[in-house]
């Protein structure tokens, strides 16, 4: 699919009834020049494959928003912050900037957050400091 016709494709899929939008993010996670995409598309296609729901969509969200906040796209930094921290929990591990927040046991916890990542790198993705998520 040439580009252009990608990007038909994610505008169709965000304005789309919900049925629909399954079948176009199922049609857009198939496409090949998916991977290419930079800017304001790829955080815009990283935005479906990041609501689908399913866990597998999460990594090529997180380097599709990777790839938008590289190029100066507003928002990019803080959706990639959220894939990255709901793929490191989903393997078991503690999640780099603290985005995600769980219910146990009738109350909203933090999962465990990694250490030796600073507050400086999360507002380098415009992630508040750790201190404001866990609030």
């Amino acid at each position: 699919m040439e580009p252009d016709d990608l990007v038909a494709l994610i505008a169709h899929a965000e304005t789309a009834d919900d049925l629909t939008r399954i079948e176009l993010v199922d049609r857009l996670r198939a496409e090949e020049g998916l991977g290419d995409l930079a800017g304001e598309p790829a955080l815009r296609a990283a935005r479906l494959l990041a609501d689908s729901g399913a866990p597998t969509d999460l990594p090529d969200a997180s380097r599709l928003a990777e790839r938008a906040h590289t190029a100066g796209v507003e928002g990019a930094g803080s959706l990639y912050a959220g894939c990255a921290d709901k793929i490191a929990l989903l393997s078991g591990r503690p999640q780099p900037y603290g985005t995600v927040m769980v219910e146990h046991q009738g109350e909203v916890v933090q999962p465990p957050v990694d250490p030796t990542v600073t507050d400086e790198q999360r507002q380098a993705l415009g992630v508040p400091p750790l201190h404001e998520l866990e609030d």
